[in-house]
């Protein structure tokens, strides 16, 4: 619980001494293994259990609750349980709610999975009858248990419903022990007793060799080591769900057979009571609700203490709950938590499918009553303001400025809306052309911005919170680095230029990501070469053959026009461009790429297989015969290969979001997918076609390794040997570059700052565009390594293993994201281990080419189902009875899908013409197209689609930008100073956690 300050208005908690006490010694619990726990958590400064004021002031119930906020409730029911095996009687645990309700399976020792509670009219009704006909304490002072005992008792005897046997009843049935998880149902029965009634002064008493508690009534020799480990283990747990401050909340609900009427009682303790064994937790007790009757009345009773204990799960009856003063203030509360119920009828058939297509109606009234609840409590406010106002200055009239009366305020107000009138259209262009002056401002505020972060990116390296992450997810990272990498060596090895090899992809990979790392903005990005920059690369090298100018030439003079470009992009802060943004855009390119992957590697693959077999004799030519046969041998297994690659993959990651295994065996499984493809496709091409000799990755060994073949520098006394014609043609294909990396790399840093990742310091954009579109061309032209990008997925990956999780979600609340580790360490070491890789040449050359092919066909299909436009075409061809619930189909007319979707396609098909015919020589020249139809969309869609009436009332529904802020000066802060930024996990409010959810998607 918290402290709180005390003064004349907030005289709830007294720090003085002598009222405080702290008597009550750890050797009550069995064991010190709770002992141990109780005191760790006090040096971690989780919880204070001896810190925390014991006792309250005398002072009303409802005076101290109103000025303190209600906390969250560990609420229990617990039922009086008959053991079949011995015979004897015991508290056992039936419920508990934390957020949602959880029923305790007695067979299988467990809890049952959350789920939302239900209730019925007539469960209702039995509360309310039982409430009003039963007894209620809201100012009522106790220690400690033996003092609640007392208190039941003398209800009981005051309501005369009973005569002396029953009573005598009632009362042996308080004092039994109550089970929770992780206790022997066999030894929770009494062998001596440690609390006993006095008939003569009708009270409880207790035995001065013997601990008042009346959780833990048993023999200590009954009590093993194992247990107790276990039931520690089982209290911490569930100790770290709730969230600090929380109370509990107790119902008791005992049928006895020996009586005949009902009696309850009610009890809002004025100070909680800290009493082990009563709770599944250690928590302080604040609200006891205890209920006997017979076995007549036994599901109806059972029924009403359901019903109190899902009511108060709710925090607004609880609230209410908190400040009542009498029972019918609790009716009342009651009576409101059912207005902002919803009534489902109990039809006879109820499906899975029925109940699906009721969380529409169940959302929308949800969020309904949430909005009037907030719409009262705001009106509330401002009549309460405004009566002190106008209590305060009653007595002041003081008028400043001209006085208005009712025509003048009406003409203000025109002149006031007149000067707040949108600006012309020329005020606008002058606006927007201020934006990219002066030149240079936004790289200088990102360079100051990155001056004031960067030690702190590695000082949040090496703190204890972060170091574990980071560790587990280097090794993480080191893979999704290196498969691509090694994949795009051997394709560049063998559809661009025989210079560029796997060692040089190597190198040039874990340099550039060390380099990225050491001076970007965003740490968390990967960079590497991407479907964009190999297809350029691989048209570049078509060209050059048909013009007859040499790849590495060429390529000089298309970094150089690529790297002024960028200068002058950054010179006149270009960066400003990466909020307009749209998701669609991004969805057209992502998709054409992703398209790219699967043409590629099938391209590649069916290209390997002759046109037609011929049928040679083998006594005609053995020769001949003999390379038929191994090229068809060759291809047909290179194919299966991949296939079996691709279809692996795709299971793994159906494992991985699935519910078979445990989670932690699941993640492992969808984060290292594509390695695991790798080495299976070896084992299996060298133990079962190994007789084809199968093409394998083109790398030295070990100890064979030749530096010279890590750079190509050009020759660069031909720089000047090419021709106006191929200056242009450079000139046009730097152009077409440059437009495809700065829509990279903006998707790449849009992607990394997600508002779902709660990124706790800023992106420099502008930064990160200078280092990838300026400086990294030049250093790729004079050393003859490949162009680089933003690696979009790589990144994802990346920062997936960077992220935080809420360790202590509630039973029913799935983890969410709550942070990442924003550092360089991790991307450095990264870099540093992809270098190293040169060493492993002696392991990689018997990686089949097959299984680079499988990893692209796995990138292209991963890539297009993850997409909205992918998963909106799929639900068009299904009726809109079958559709799931998800934002981009929620409420948006179908023609207005439908016509989005087919414009998307339009230009996704006219890019796929684009690449197909750029293949061809012939036809090489029509890539300079691809850029002039991306714009072409771009411009559509800001301009044109949301002039079409009929489209344009829900296009930004369907169409939504990103949500993204250059950076503007201000001071980055660290992790350990923004540490107390952190928000309060309040899981009622975490209604949507998708985003917070879990990224498995399980892709490099």
């Amino acid at each position: 619980m918290h402290h709180q300050k005390i003064s004349a208005d907030n005289p709830v908690y007294e720090e003085d001494e002598n009222e405080i006490k702290d008597d009550q010694p750890d050797s009550e619990v069995a064991g010190g293994e709770l002992k141990q726990w109780r005191n760790s958590i006090e040096q971690e400064g989780d919880m204070s259990f001896h810190d925390q004021p014991i006792y309250m002031k005398k002072e009303s119930s409802a005076t101290t609750i109103c000025q303190t906020s209600v906390p969250d409730l560990l609420i229990e029911l617990d039922i009086l349980y008959l053991n079949p095996r011995t015979n004897s009687y015991c508290w056992t645990e039936k419920s508990r709610w934390i957020i949602y309700e959880e029923d305790f399976d007695m067979e299988l020792r467990r809890f049952n999975n959350p789920h939302l509670s239900t209730l019925s009219v007539r469960g209702l009704k039995f509360f309310k009858d039982l409430f009003k006909d039963g007894y209620a304490n809201f100012k009522c002072d106790v220690r400690n248990n033996i003092d609640v005992l007392n208190t039941y008792s003398e209800s009981v005897e005051q309501s005369n419903r009973f005569n002396k046997d029953e009573l005598k009843e009632i009362r042996n049935a308080l004092i039994l022990n109550h089970f929770h998880v992780g206790m022997h149902l066999s030894s929770t029965i009494h062998e001596c007793p440690t609390i006993h009634f006095n008939e003569e002064k009708q009270c409880f008493e207790t035995n001065e060799n013997y601990i008042p508690h009346i959780g833990r009534r048993r023999n200590r020799s009954s009590i093993t080591l194992n247990e107790n480990m276990h039931r520690v283990q089982s209290q911490k747990k569930l100790s770290e769900c709730l969230p600090t401050g929380s109370e509990g909340a107790l119902i008791q609900v005992g049928i006895l057979p020996t009586i005949e009427r009902t009696h309850s009682l009610f009890m809002r303790l004025d100070q909680p009571v800290y009493e082990d064994g009563l709770l599944d937790t250690y928590c302080p007790l604040r609200i006891i609700f205890i209920i006997f009757g017979p076995k007549s009345r036994e599901e109806e009773l059972l029924e009403v203490g359901r019903v109190f204990g899902i009511m108060l799960s709710n925090r607004e009856f609880r609230e209410m709950v908190y400040r009542a003063e009498s029972k019918l203030d609790v009716i009342s509360a009651s009576k409101q938590f059912v207005e902002n119920s919803a009534l489902v009828h109990l039809n006879r058939r109820i499906t899975h499918e029925i109940l699906v297509h009721c969380l529409p109606q169940l959302k929308y009234y949800a969020n309904k009553s949430h909005t009037e609840q907030h719409q009262k409590h705001l009106q509330n406010i401002y009549e309460e303001e405004k009566r002190e106002s106008t209590t305060d200055n009653k007595d002041i009239n003081i008028e400043i400025g001209p006085n208005f009366n009712n025509k003048d305020k009406a003409s203000f107000d025109v002149l006031e809306t007149q000067k707040k009138e949108e600006p012309s259209c020329s005020k606008k262009v002058v606006s927007t052309v201020k934006k990219f002056f002066p030149p240079f401002y936004q790289l200088y505020i990102d360079l100051k911005g990155n001056k004031e972060r960067y030690l702190s990116d590695f000082r949040d390296g090496f703190t204890k919170e972060n170091a574990p992450i980071i560790f587990t997810g280097i090794v993480f990272a080191y893979f999704v680095v290196l498969s691509p990498a090694i994949t795009f060596g051997a394709l560049f090895n063998k559809l661009v230029s025989p210079n560029m090899t796997i060692t040089m992809l190597l190198v040039s990979s874990g340099t550039f990501q060390l380099l990225y790392v050491l001076i970007n903005g965003q740490p968390l990005e990967i960079v590497g070469v991407t479907p964009t920059v190999f297809i350029v690369e691989q048209v570049l090298a078509s060209l050059a053959i048909s013009l007859g100018i040499p790849l590495e030439l060429m390529r000089f003079w298309i970094g150089v026009y690529l790297s002024i470009l960028g200068f002058v992009f950054t010179m006149f802060n270009g960066a400003i461009i990466v909020p307009q943004f749209r998701r669609s855009v991004e969805e057209v390119y992502n998709f054409y790429y992703s398209i790219i992957y699967l043409l590629s590697a099938l391209f590649t693959m069916f290209k390997a297989l002759p046109y037609f077999y011929t049928l040679y004799s083998p006594a005609e030519n053995s020769t001949l015969y003999i390379n038929e046969r191994d090229k068809f041998g060759i291809g047909g297994t290179t194919l299966f290969l991949a296939l079996l690659m691709l279809n692996f993959c795709l299971y793994l990651v159906k494992i991985n979001r699935g519910i078979y295994l445990r989670h932690t065996f699941r993640k492992l499984l969808g984060a290292f997918n594509v390695p695991l493809g790798i080495i299976l496709v070896t084992a299996l091409n060298y133990i079962f076609f190994n007789a084809f000799r199968m093409p394998t990755l083109s790398i030295p060994d070990s100890n064979k390794i030749n530096i010279s073949m890590w750079v190509n520098i050009p020759d660069f006394s031909k720089l000047t040997s090419l021709s106006t014609a191929d200056q242009g043609y450079c000139f046009l294909i730097g152009i077409t570059m440059f437009i495809m990396l700065v829509v990279e790399v903006a998707t790449n840093s849009i992607s990394v700052t997600k508002v779902e990742r709660k990124l706790k310091k800023k992106t420099l954009y502008a930064l990160n565009m200078f280092c990838l579109i300026t400086v990294f061309p030049i250093i790729s032209i004079f050393l003859g390594w490949p162009f680089f990008s933003g690696a979009m997925v790589r990144s994802n990956a990346h920062c997936l293993s960077m992220a935080k999780w809420s360790a202590n979600a509630a039973p029913g609340i799935p983890k969410r994201i709550i942070g990442h580790c924003e550092q360089r360490i991790s991307g450095m070491i990264v870099g540093i281990l992809v270098f190293c890789s040169v060493f492993l040449g002696s392991i990689l050359k018997y990686i089949p080419m097959a299984s680079m092919y499988g990893m692209f066909l796995y990138m292209g299909v991963m890539g297009i189902s993850d997409m909205v436009l992918w998963k909106r075409l799929v639900n068009l061809m299904q009726r809109r009875k079958h559709w799931n619930e998800h934002d981009y189909l929620k409420g948006i007319p179908l023609w207005n899908i439908r016509t989005l979707v087919i414009i998307q396609l339009f230009f996704v098909i006219i890019l796929i013409i684009i690449y197909v015919l750029s293949q061809f020589t012939t036809y090489v020249w029509t890539l300079f197209l691809f850029p002039i139809f991306v714009g072409i969309y771009a411009m559509i869609r800001g301009y044109a689609l949301p002039r079409w009436p009929r489209l344009n009332t829900h296009l930004s529904k369907m169409d939504k930008k990103h949500f993204v802020k250059l950076y503007d000066g201000k001071k980055v802060k660290s992790e350990a100073e923004i540490v107390q930024d952190n928000q309060a996990f309040d899981p009622e409010n975490n209604e949507d956690s998708s985003n917070s959810s879990e990224e498995e998607s399980g892709i490099y």
